[in-house]
């Protein structure tokens, strides 16, 4: 299934053949959830609720900060990526020195031909 937009985006052949690859707009959707930050208006967030807050802000090593910041992943991709079946967000650790801990989203996509496993990282950087 493809949203709207990605339709707009990637329109059809002449002879009636598209090309599209779930498992990249998926990954595509989560990016953008994890890129766009939560516009504050006074006290009120936006309309949408679209968005996480920049990770730039946690406190070094902070597991807590990065748990609640995975629990509202969890919520964004439950909301706005209905593609991905029973989606997990999990901080797991790293090998890296300056940040120990990193997140990985885990779901199934729903295939004509079974249930594919989706994995994606997010960027250590």
């Amino acid at each position: 299934m493809q949203f709207l937009l990605e339709r707009l985006a990637q329109p059809p052949t002449f002879d009636g053949v598209q090309q599209f690859d779930l498992r990249a707009a998926i990954a595509a959707q989560i990016q953008r959830l994890v890129s766009a930050r939560i516009a504050r208006s006074g006290g009120d967030l936006d309309l949408l609720d679209f968005g996480t807050q920049s990770v730039v802000e946690f406190e070094l090593h902070s597991k807590p900060q990065l748990e609640q910041y995975a629990q509202r992943l969890a919520r964004l991709i439950a909301r706005y990526e209905p593609r991905l079946k029973t989606p997990r967000v999990q901080i797991e650790p790293s090998a890296e020195a300056l940040s120990p801990y990193r997140i990985a989203i885990y779901g199934a996509i729903d295939d004509s031909n079974g249930m594919d496993v989706f994995h994606f990282e997010l960027p250590s950087h």
